[in-house]
Parts: structure tokens; C-alpha cells; sequence
């Protein structure tokens, strides 16, 4: 019924198994689409390692006639994170685990590590993860959170945001939801100049402005209250 199926692939299977193992077991299930995660993130030393296996993986998907989507996601911080300063900020001054969209530095690094990585893999396509997202603790989000219970948290008063948000007015919300998209557009465009007619598509989300957005739907949604503040946009 399907025209065609795709798995996620979690870096401890690039790491575990070989290319062949991973290939094998996913035609025998009739896969034809791998999104590996492509960053080993906090372990720097492992890195290239890892890069080699994604690449071999790359290349055994591709002898098969499977692709293989690149899950890109270098929102989320880590300790060894080069740009790991220029993260969301709580209004009590607490970092967050995600950078700043906003902010210059943060978006120097994001198109940056974009750009090496079309440059070193074949890839058949560029997905951005769902950490597209004003800090993943500030709102309800049923995805991942269980009960009834959600709070709200204030962000980003970063530096960069401090000096040029309109932080608690009324425009706030849309100058967040425009820099988001800024981002977006900007890893976008350099996409499409590297590799012309690559697949792409992204996870992006922000709070709705508008507390209706859901009632029509209200007797469907569970935590109707959490679903209000938060969802894929």
C-alpha cells in the first residue's frame, strides 16, 4: 500500500553493526529509506569514526537502490559544542539545551556544519530534526510529555536577544517565529546551491499566538489545555 518506507537510524546501530548488517536488515523488511542521525555529538573523538561508518553506510544503501536521508540536527547543545555559548536563555538567566535561532553566532555555526556535511555525503535528501523549536522545557508538548501538566518558560533572553527582541511585547512571539524562519530559509538556500533539487523538509515549531487555533478540535485532542501553547507549525 505503501510506495515507500523509511527508518530512523540511531547511532548506536551505525556504531554497533556494520553497513552490510543494516542494509540487509532493512531490505528484508522492505525499506528503502534510511534517515541516520549523522552527528555523534559529544564525543569528539569518536566523531570521525563514525563519520567513516556513515559514509560506508551511505554507499551500501546506495549499491542496493535504498536512500538515505540525512537527520540533521545541530540545534540540540553539548558539551563540546563549539557554539554552545550562543544557546537559549531562561529570563532568570539559566542556558537551555538549545541554541539561539536568533542569534548571528549560532546560525554561523548551524549553516556551517550544513555545508560540510553536503559537501563530504552523497546524501538523497536533508531532514532537519524536531529541535526546530523555541527551547523543547518551555512549553507542553503531548508528544513527549505525559499528564495534564505543563508550564511555561520565558525565552530567549540570550545576549543577542537582550539587545534586539522586542522581549514581552506584543510582537515578540512573531519576531521569534521570524528568526526561526530566517534560519530555515537561510539552510534552505544553501541546500539548494550545494545541491541543486535535494529533498529537504524540517520539523519546525512554535507556540500558536492564537489560543483557538485547536477548538475546532477540542473533543479529539487529549491535554486540550497543553495543545493550546504548543505544536508543529
Amino acid at each position: 500500500m505503501f510506495k515507500h518506507m523509511a527508518m530512523w537510524i540511531w547511532p548506536d546501530a551505525v556504531q554497533g553493526e556494520s553497513a552490510e548488517q543494516i542494509v540487509a536488515r532493512l531490505r528484508a523488511a522492505h525499506i528503502d529509506i534510511l534517515i541516520p542521525y549523522i552527528g555523534l555529538r559529544d564525543i569528539p573523538a569518536k566523531r570521525a569514526a563514525y563519520e567513516d561508518r556513515i559514509q560506508a553506510l551511505v554507499e551500501e544503501a546506495h549499491r542496493h537502490g535504498l536512500k538515505v536521508i540525512a537527520c540533521f540536527d545541530e540545534m540540540g547543545t553539548y558539551d563540546t559544542m563549539p557554539a554552545k555559548g550562543f544557546c537559549q536563555v531562561r529570563e532568570d538567566g539559566k542556558p537551555q539545551g538549545l541554541l539561539c535561532p536568533a542569534h548571528p553566532g549560532a546560525r554561523e555555526y548551524i549553516l556551517g556544519d550544513l555545508d560540510r556535511v553536503l559537501l563530504k555525503f552523497d546524501f538523497d535528501g536533508v531532514n532537519l530534526e524536531d529541535s526546530y523549536v523555541y527551547n523543547s522545557t518551555t512549553i507542553y508538548d503531548p508528544a513527549h510529555s505525559g499528564g495534564a501538566a505543563f508550564t511555561v518558560i520565558s525565552v530567549c533572553h540570550c545576549e543577542h536577544c537582550r539587545a534586539h527582541a522586542p522581549i514581552g511585547q506584543p510582537g515578540w512571539h512573531q519576531w521569534k517565529t521570524d528568526r526561526m524562519t530566517d534560519l530555515i530559509e537561510a539552510e534552505s538556500k544553501l541546500i539548494q546551491s550545494r545541491r541543486p533539487g535535494l529533498p529537504f523538509s524540517v520539523a519546525a515549531r512554535m507556540p500558536y499566538a492564537r489560543d483557538d487555533f485547536y477548538a475546532p478540535y477540542r473533543a479529539e485532542i487529549p491535554y486540550y489545555a497543553g495543545w493550546q501553547q504548543c505544536q508543529a507549525r
